[in-house]
């Protein structure tokens, strides 16, 4: 008798045990889970916000080529074309560094659903269309600040033509205080490295 209530009781301590593990690696999933979908939310919120601040510096970006293209002889718009550059410049450096965390936000997200899984697919292709937009936008700004170079020679010169006095190259005061610099400053993304 002693026997046989030693190994009910032995069955006994074993079945509980099993269902202790079973219990504890349910909480394991469910806190993996879990924090799986925070990560996911933290993902969507970061990239929602880069996605209205490309479109913000987008709009900048156009009200900057409008002036740059309508600058003339008897136009001077400079303090507002200056403080254009210096704001889509500041936006496209923060805009970087963003993209890069959303980038890390992604690959980390993917190692823990799997490369594979919807879920991590999805992050991927948000991220290589925010990668896009941003490299757009970027490039566009470089290509805006060289038009702004060209136009304030062809000024500059059109001034010496009349008046027979000015610069035939930008100087560095006034309204050419940006122009160079901000070309060889602007990050343009290499969308080579964009993740899978």
């Amino acid at each position: 008798n002693r026997t046989g209530s030693g190994s009910s009781s032995s069955k006994s301590n074993n079945n509980a045990g099993g269902r202790s593990g079973s219990h504890n690696n349910n909480n394991n999933n469910n806190s993996t889970n879990s924090n799986s979908r925070k990560q996911l939310r933290e993902f969507h919120t970061t990239a929602g916000g880069i996605s209205h601040d490309i479109g913000t510096t987008s709009q900048l970006l156009g009200q900057l080529t409008q002036l740059v293209r309508q600058k003339s002889l008897f136009q001077d718009d400079t303090n507002q074309i200056n403080k254009l550059v210096v704001q889509i410049k500041s936006n496209i450096e923060n805009l970087n560094t963003r993209l890069d965390h959303a980038d890390q936000q992604m690959k980390h997200h993917k190692r823990v659903v799997g490369t594979h899984s919807q879920a991590g697919q999805q992050a991927s292709i948000v991220v290589t269309q925010l990668q896009e937009e941003f490299g757009q936008t970027a490039a566009g700004f470089k290509t805006i600040l060289q038009q702004r170079t060209d136009t304030m020679k062809d000024v500059s010169n059109r001034k010496k033509d009349i008046y027979g006095v000015g610069p035939t190259t930008t100087t560095t005061t006034g309204g050419d205080r940006y122009n160079n610099n901000e070309m060889e400053d602007v990050p343009i993304l290499n969308l080579e490295n964009r993740p899978p």
